[in-house]
């Protein structure tokens, strides 16, 4: 893992959440953009890391949890159906399934990407 830090968190974010919609870069836009509040919300100072945190998870329930972002706003489900093989894939490997290709059920897809805009308005909100 690549060890970063509050301003290389927001300085992502900043960059991924402008470029046209991809779900896996939005997937990432989110990642970083909660490890960046994590930082804020623990009032690190900036020059701590996610490493000092031991927070390098790609498990955004992890992440959401630790930022204590309200339900209401997080990702209901924990795992989605690939359109294929019938297969459940946990949330914290979708970037997984994004990166190689494999397709979710349409609706579960819909509703993963919704739930990662509005994260993305939480996050934006607060930064």
């Amino acid at each position: 893992m690549i060890n970063t830090g509050y301003s290389e968190l927001l300085n992502a974010f900043k960059i991924h959440s402008k470029i046209p919609e991809s779900n896996l870069l939005l997937f990432y836009t989110v990642e970083c953009g909660l490890k960046h509040l994590f930082l804020k919300n623990n009032k690190t100072v900036k020059k701590q890391t996610i490493k000092d945190f031991d927070i390098g998870t790609h498990d955004l329930f992890d992440l959401i949890s630790f930022c204590k972002i309200p339900r209401s706003i997080s990702i209901k489900s924990q795992s989605r159906t690939n359109r294929n093989s019938k297969e459940s894939i946990p949330l914290k490997e979708i970037h997984q399934a994004w990166r190689y290709g494999v397709t979710l059920k349409q609706e579960d897809e819909i509703e993963v990407v919704a739930n990662l805009k509005n994260l993305v308005v939480y996050i934006e909100e607060r930064i």
